[in-house]
C-alpha cells in the first residue's frame, strides 16, 4: 500500500497496477477497483484504474465515463490522454484530439501523449502533424518505441530537431 500523501502518484500508482494484471487478473482487478468505487465514489484513484482498466478491454465507452469522472474530481493529465486514446478507438477524433491537448496544459512533457497525438493525427491524414508529434515524443523521452515505429512507417526519421506542436 502507498504511504505517499501525494495524490498525484496515487493515482499514477493505481493506473500502472493495472498494466502489470493480464487476462483474468485484470477481470479481479475489475471488480476490486467497482467494490473500491462503490464504498467511496469520489475515489479519483480507483475510478482512474478502473477506467484504464475497461480501456485495455477495449470497452471503451465505460472507460470514458470513469475517466470523465476522475477529472470531475480532480485534473489528472493521464485520465486526459487515455480519455483521449479512448476517443481515438471510437473515432472520435476532434475529441481525442481536444482531450490529449488538455493533457499538456497539465504536464507539456507528456511524451506518451504526444504519441498518442500523433496517432489522431494521422487518423485525421495530417501526417506533417503526426510527424512533428513522434519527433517531439522521441525528443521528450528517446524510449518511445511506437514514436519511432510510427515515423518508420510513415518514412520519416527522428533526426530532425521536434517542430513546434502548440504555435
Amino acid at each position: 500500500m502507498l504511504t505517499n500523501d501525494d495524490p498525484n502518484l496515487r493515482l499514477l500508482a493505481i493506473a500502472d497496477l493495472v498494466h502489470d494484471n493480464p487476462g483474468d487478473e485484470l477481470e479481479r482487478a475489475l471488480d476490486a477497483y467497482t467494490t473500491m468505487i462503490m464504498s467511496d465514489r469520489d475515489d479519483a484513484g480507483a475510478h482512474l484504474a478502473r477506467g484504464t482498466a475497461r480501456a485495455r478491454k477495449a470497452d471503451h465507452d465505460g472507460a470514458i465515463v470513469d475517466l470523465t469522472r476522475v477529472l470531475e474530481l480532480k485534473e489528472c493529465h493521464v485520465a486526459y490522454n487515455n480519455r483521449g486514446v479512448c476517443h481515438y478507438y471510437g473515432k472520435r477524433y476532434d475529441q481525442a484530439h481536444s482531450d490529449i491537448c488538455a493533457c499538456f496544459v497539465i504536464e507539456p512533457r507528456a511524451a506518451v501523449a504526444c504519441c498518442n497525438l500523433g496517432w489522431v493525427h494521422e487518423a485525421r491524414g495530417e501526417t506533417r502533424k503526426a510527424i512533428s508529434c513522434y519527433r517531439t515524443a522521441l525528443a521528450l523521452d528517446p524510449s518511445q518505441q511506437a514514436a519511432r515505429d510510427n515515423l518508420k512507417l510513415l518514412g520519416a526519421t527522428p533526426d530532425r530537431q521536434p517542430d513546434a506542436l502548440w504555435a
